[in-house]
């Protein structure tokens, strides 16, 4: 099996699907398993074309839901795999193999509020067109960069990295720690997000995606950040 994060939040950036597809189609490895909860809604995520056997989303993100809906795709593939297992414990796949053709056979009280919830947000991408949904993202990721680093501030990910465009990693700007950092900005209204693991404290981070990737948010943002710096 190869598992990946599409969107890897904590650095910024995000995995090559794609290639890492490839590899597991050229080399006939059975499963691959991706995590796309930070990025389907804001980038392309093709599952079918990039060899990908189960994808997980979420949402609460580039979604704009409720954090109360999880949801996967399955390949043929995969369904075999899990049909050949005969596992079925209550965290299985198994119960839901054929529920799409019987709603009745779903095993489970389904999330009835995040369901329509859901619908609502996808009849609105749908509405704008999801090329354009794409191109919202990557703007305001541009417009997020291009701002930090006009204040003097560093971004996490290197040059030749293909950056997220739903989240952007930058560095603590000298001379703050985070806990300061963060509350500097929040007492004028503008939250973002510390880091996890190894980056914990060095880094903090701007989310862009769903209905806050908005140039106009972005462009606030970086207003507030620069009164900070300014007044420190």
């Amino acid at each position: 099996m190869i598992t990946a994060v599409h969107c890897e939040t904590p650095s910024g950036t995000l995995n090559p699907l794609e290639e890492l597809g490839a590899l597991k189609h050229n080399l006939g490895v059975p499963l691959f398993v991706v995590d796309a909860v930070a990025s389907i809604g804001g980038t392309p995520v093709m599952a079918d074309q990039w060899h990908a056997d189960c994808v997980l989303g979420g949402s609460q993100k580039c979604l704009s839901c409720p954090p109360d809906m999880s949801f996967m795709s399955i390949s043929e593939n995969a369904w075999d795999t899990i049909r050949n297992r005969h596992y079925e414990g209550y965290d299985s796949l198994l119960p839901f193999d054929g529920a799409i053709h019987d709603v009745m056979k779903f095993p489970y009280t389904p999330n009835w509020w995040g369901m329509a919830a859901l619908e609502a947000s996808l009849c609105a991408m749908d509405e704008e067109g999801i090329d354009e949904v794409f191109n919202r993202h990557y703007q305001a990721a541009e417009l997020c960069r291009a701002g930090l680093e006009r204040l003097g501030l560093q971004l996490w990910p290197e040059h030749d990295a293909q950056k997220s465009p739903t989240v952007t990693a930058c560095r603590i700007p000298d001379g703050w720690t985070w806990e300061n950092w963060r509350l500097a900005l929040a007492n004028r209204g503008l939250f973002v997000g510390g880091s996890l693991g190894p980056l914990r404290g060095n880094v903090f981070r701007l989310g862009h995606m769903g209905t806050q990737a908005n140039c106009a948010k972005i462009e606030s943002a970086m207003d507030v950040m620069k009164s900070v710096l300014n007044n420190a």
